[in-house]
Order: C-alpha cells, then sequence, then structure tokens
C-alpha cells in the first residue's frame, strides 16, 4: 500500500515513549502517523 493509499493520522503526544508506541500500533493497523513537527512541514 503506498502513502497515498494509507489513511493519514495526527497523534500528538507530549512523550516519546508512548508516541512511539501509539505511532507503532497505529502503522500496523493501516494508518500512517506522522508527528506533528513532520505534518507541519507540508
Amino acid at each position: 500500500m503506498s502513502d497515498e493509499d494509507q489513511p493519514l493520522a495526527l497523534v500528538v503526544v507530549g512523550h516519546a515513549t508512548p508516541e512511539g508506541r501509539i505511532r507503532s500500533i497505529m502503522k500496523h493497523q493501516g494508518w500512517r502517523p506522522r508527528s506533528a513537527a513532520t505534518a507541519t512541514r507540508r
């Protein structure tokens, strides 16, 4: 599945450990999670 086909989610978490875990779970579910810093660059 290409990046264009995956749904996009923005998750904002103030702590790196839960953020990484949430991103991992969402990626395995087919989402394309991005950090707030990355999302604002586009």
